[in-house]
């Protein structure tokens, strides 16, 4: 008798994430964030990040990424990161209502996929950087209710895609 061998291939695709997302997250997790009084970031560790606590992903067929970042309203205690930056396709970012201090960083600039900023009732000081002139994408800017001061970048003006720009209850001049 003769026996016939077939062998079956089967193709798995997995869905690739940015390790760099992940590691940035992590590092915003333990090195940036002083304290988590809520505990939200008791979910990051966890294997598959898009289902961390404010955490949304972008996908495509083979690759996921951080698209959003929306913590609100959870007492985090952290200084503004330049970190953020770094994720390569970040459109949302949300960290209203909690105790975050220090300036905005000037290479949140580079974000050229960045559709809102909202990090409305913190405790940012500082001037909005000039970089953000250089946003195409940009719909989305709320930092009311900081200690904003300065001029706005008056290229901002010119953005004809920014719909909501609210900077109230802050010291900033311009028109």
């Amino acid at each position: 008798m003769k026996c016939a061998h077939h062998v079956i291939y089967i193709l798995c695709i997995q869905t690739l994430v940015l390790a760099a997302d992940v590691d940035l997250l992590m590092t915003f997790k333990h090195r940036v964030v002083k304290r988590d009084p809520s505990s939200v970031l008791s979910s990051w560790g966890s294997r598959d990040y898009c289902t961390w606590y404010g955490i949304k992903c972008g996908r495509d067929a083979s690759l996921s990424w951080v698209d959003t970042i929306s913590i609100t309203s959870s007492r985090l205690e952290f200084a503004m990161w330049d970190g953020f930056a770094h994720f390569q396709r970040l459109r949302y970012i949300n960290f209203s209502t909690n105790r975050i201090t220090g300036g905005i960083p000037w290479n949140l600039g580079r974000l050229k996929s960045l559709v809102s900023l909202d990090l409305s009732f913190n405790d940012i000081y500082g001037t909005i950087p000039s970089s953000f002139n250089d946003i195409p994408s940009l719909e989305i800017l709320v930092l009311r209710k900081n200690r904003m001061h300065g001029a706005f970048p008056s290229g901002l003006c010119g953005n004809t895609k920014l719909r909501i720009f609210d900077m109230g209850f802050n010291k900033l001049t311009g028109r």
